[in-house]
């Protein structure tokens, strides 16, 4: 892997009498995954992504999936062309023997040890989000994002694949997430939480309304999520941040048994392009929310933020990221999948997949040296 340019961002001192700014020391390093990546990227541009403790699935505009490792070298000697159109997303299983993918046209389960649980099905309108039960291997259950459609496909004794339809009419379904025994799936006008164990919906929350709509159009500022754990949903969208979490009722005798509570909520001078936790903090990926859609590119930051209360945020650090063709990427067209027990942070563009870690000891010292300041390096 090579190191990647990173241009931190100044942060104002307790004003000075020259008001004179400190930099502030990143708290993320940079990687660019090269190897077989390079090669792919080089013919291909890519699409999606997802991450297992195991391997990583790459999905690109070709309809190919690509197994590789944190290194960015292929698991497997050939790719998987599953797919005719561009991958739109890709789950794997807790045991990452399976993984779910969705194009325009179809969607496909593929095993990677075993083709007992293969299944495949073309649709007449384009499948932009997929999720995999984190027990498929048990459970032979996935859920679909058809157009406006949210449809859960389960296994019957006959072998053959019951549909449910969860929600319909609320826009384009855009992502899906499931872990445990929930499921949050995000549409063009709000974010849906279903409990699967009680079969309902326990809560819905409405994109918020402002004077920024035509700037954040779904189709360029789509919604992102992700589970920070079995219990609590963190939200970006456009350049708003909500973090959810998951509670049971005190009489529960009546459905729905949990509710959903929101412990945080306020709004950021960026537009959200990725979000992931950090222990306590955020790491979001972000462009500039001033950016035209049609004359200026998004070159992507990453912020680590703390939430503050209910409804402040403090931003802990920020870096300049310049993945590789950014000049022509748009915000849509990068992603964020992290394994944060890991302390691993991929983000990727069409041209690029870059790996973020969090600093560890010796980077602070070398940080420190190279801006003399080397008695706290010697304390260090």
């Amino acid at each position: 892997m090579a190191e990647v340019g990173v241009n931190p961002s100044l942060a104002a001192d307790d004003m000075s009498a020259d008001d004179s700014e400190e930099e502030v020391e990143p708290k993320l390093t940079y990687e660019r995954i090269n190897n077989d990546v390079s090669v792919i990227l080089k013919k291909e541009s890519a699409t999606c992504l997802a991450v297992h403790s195991r391997f990583i699935a790459l999905g690109t505009h070709l309809g190919k999936i690509y197994i590789i490792d944190v290194l960015g070298n292929r698991v497997n000697e050939r790719e998987l062309p599953l797919h005719k159109l561009s991958v739109n997303q890709i789950s794997i299983d807790d045991m990452g023997e399976y993984i779910a993918t969705s194009s325009d046209d179809r969607i496909v389960i593929n095993g990677l040890y075993s083709t007992d649980n293969n299944y495949h099905s073309s649709f007449d309108r384009p499948v932009r989000a997929i999720a995999i039960d984190p027990k498929f291997k048990t459970t032979k259950r996935f859920v679909v994002g058809e157009a406006d459609r949210v449809l859960l496909f389960e296994k019957t004794l006959l072998a053959r694949y019951r549909t449910t339809v969860l929600q319909q009419s609320r826009g384009h379904i855009r992502n899906i997430r499931w872990r445990t025994n929930f499921i949050a799936w995000a549409s063009d006008q709000c974010v849906k939480i279903y409990d699967v164990q009680d079969r309902v919906v326990i809560t819905c929350i409405n994109r918020e309304k402002d004077n920024d709509l035509q700037r954040f159009r779904p189709e360029l500022f789509r919604c992102h999520f992700c589970w920070k754990d079995d219990r609590t949903l963190l939200i970006g969208w456009a350049d708003s941040i909500k973090i959810c979490c998951i509670k049971q009722k005190q009489n529960s005798s009546e459905l729905p048994r949990r509710y959903v509570e929101l412990t945080a909520s306020f709004n950021v001078g960026f537009g959200v392009c990725g979000i992931a936790p950090i222990e306590s903090k955020l790491v979001v990926l972000c462009v500039n929310k001033d950016a035209n859609e049609l004359n200026n590119s998004y070159n992507c930051r990453v912020e680590v933020i703390e939430p503050i209360g209910t409804d402040n945020y403090e931003e802990i650090s920020s870096d300049i990221l310049s993945p590789k063709s950014f000049n022509s990427c748009r915000s849509n067209d990068y992603h964020v999948e992290c394994l944060p027990e890991e302390g691993l942070y991929l983000i990727l563009c069409p041209k690029d997949l870059i790996v973020a870690k969090p600093r560890e000891e010796d980077d602070h010292v070398t940080w420190l040296l190279e801006h003399q300041q080397y008695e706290e390096a010697l304390e260090v």
